[in-house]
């Protein structure tokens, strides 16, 4: 497994490649809060 900042990175460039930089920030927010446990 990656390392959980690379996949957090990776994710990161991928939503920056197709929604604007504040929908990205507020998706990755999102998916943080849920990966540590809510």
């Amino acid at each position: 497994d990656e390392p959980l900042a690379v996949r957090i990175a990776a994710g990161m460039a991928r939503a920056a490649e197709s929604i604007d930089s504040g929908a990205a920030r507020g998706t990755l927010e999102r998916w943080v809060r849920v990966s540590n446990g809510g």
